[in-house]
């Protein structure tokens, strides 16, 4: 029998201890005490994905829901079939940007997690959206955070994520009442939500 990858929700270490990143399944954090960063596995490298001290404990239970579910039942998304846009003005999502996005359907729920970093916005909207190609939202709009950022993760906040069923889009707000800066190549989108979707 095969011996598996562990599934790591939030490793900690300094770097001399860090484990290579292929020792760990795809998707699994780290936390690398003396640079203060966070890095995530793509089964193959460790790559950057935010700051340590300000998020780590909000990353972890955000990931702690889906990593309950088999990683072999998720769909990635490729950037090439995904469409973004903003309430006014443009959401820029280069495909570097995308660091991934994947969904997994259990009967009628929708688990649906992903990163971009990088993104250019423009005329201060309220709202960026993404279609979700293979999934129908249904029911009512689910709702879940978002941790984001607009200076390229030197600062982070929470703000909104929202499965919209009248429109069928993954839509992402900043704080309540809040705008989207008009950055380029600074915006960046972290979710993980539950949504209802048709069976």
């Amino acid at each position: 029998m095969a011996l598996l990858k562990p599934r790591a929700i939030l490793l900690r270490s300094t770097r001399a201890l860090q484990p290579a990143a292929t020792a760990v399944a795809e998707g699994g954090l780290s936390r690398v005490t003396d640079e203060d960063i966070v890095e995530r596995t793509n089964g193959s490298a460790w790559q950057f994905f935010a700051n340590g001290s300000t998020n780590a404990a909000i990353l972890a239970l955000a990931l702690a829901q889906q990593e309950a579910i088999d990683d072999a039942a998720w769909t990635s998304v490729a950037h090439g079939s995904l469409t973004f846009t903003a309430q006014s003005g443009t959401w820029t999502v280069d495909s570097g940007d995308l660091a991934y996005f994947k969904f997994v359907k259990v009967g009628t729920r929708v688990f649906l997690k992903g990163a971009i970093t990088g993104s250019s916005t423009s005329a201060t909207p309220t709202e960026l959206r993404v279609t979700v190609p293979g999934v129908t939202f249904a029911g009512n709009d689910s709702f879940g955070f978002t941790v984001y950022t607009q200076d390229g993760f030197g600062t982070q906040d929470c703000g909104q994520s929202i499965c919209r069923v009248s429109s069928g889009l993954l839509v992402f707000k900043p704080r309540v009442g809040g705008t989207w800066n008009t950055v380029t190549n600074q915006t960046g989108v972290i979710w993980n939500l539950v949504g209802e979707c048709a069976a």
